[in-house]
């Protein structure tokens, strides 16, 4: 019997391996189905906080109920004009420079205090802090508005130079006039003047705006901050 026994393994063994074989995959597959089958916890994500240590973050879930945000295109480009708007409009409540144009005449370079002109006397790109009004040389400049001169000087790229400062509409600010071909009589330091009150001429000695022939160089300043007088015109 035992003979007979050892006989069948020989000749037909490799069947009996086989069938081992199949249970052991049929049973490994029943395995990973279950495990798919459990709760699996969601991963916890670690970073590294300023200080060096690690903080324990879990991985945040969808919130079906929540709005997709969405790419948004500006229209158009956003140019200093409108902030210069947007400033004025909260300059009307809270209290707003006010100020009256210096000298009639055409504006020859506008302000661009953020970008780059091109200076036809120094033939180069550079920002603008103020305006370039265009006037026949004596013609009259007055003050912008009621205040204080500051300052007079000889400036060797600006010229004649009148400095005001001002306090109108509870907003504190200077005014800044180039270029002047003389001072009227009186326009000294700690001399208080008003609006309209002409303080000088019109010159043509301004040495980085030479080409551009006689004008007025004029700045408005806040805060040490340039703006553009044109939108502060009464």
């Amino acid at each position: 019997m035992k003979n007979k026994i050892v006989e069948f393994f020989k000749s037909k063994g490799y069947i009996f391996i086989a069938l081992i074989c199949l249970a052991a995959v049929i049973a490994a597959g029943v395995s990973i189905i279950n495990l798919n089958n459990e709760d699996v916890d969601e991963p916890v994500a670690a970073y590294r906080t300023p200080d060096g240590g690690r903080t324990d973050v879990s991985t945040p879930t969808k919130n079906p109920n929540a709005s997709t945000p969405q790419s948004t295109i500006a229209s158009k480009p956003i140019d200093d004009n409108e902030n210069n708007n947007n400033n004025n409009e909260n300059n009307e409540q809270t209290g707003k420079i006010s100020i009256m144009k210096p000298v009639e005449g055409e504006i020859q370079t506008e302000f661009a205090a953020k970008k780059l002109v091109f200076n036809t006397t120094l033939q180069e790109w550079r920002t603008h802090s103020g305006i370039d009004i265009a006037a026949k040389a004596g013609s009259d400049i007055k003050a912008a508005g009621n205040g204080k001169i500051s300052a007079v000087k000889s400036d060797p790229r600006y010229g004649l130079t009148v400095v005001i400062d001002h306090d109108i509409n509870e907003k504190t600010f200077t005014t800044i006039y180039c270029g002047l071909q003389k001072t009227a009589d009186g326009m000294i330091p700690g001399k208080e003047v008003k609006a309209g009150d002409i303080i000088g001429s019109v010159g043509e000695d301004i040495f980085c705006e030479k080409a551009q022939g006689a004008h007025l160089h004029f700045e408005l300043v806040e805060n040490n901050i340039p703006l553009d007088p044109t939108e502060y015109w009464k």
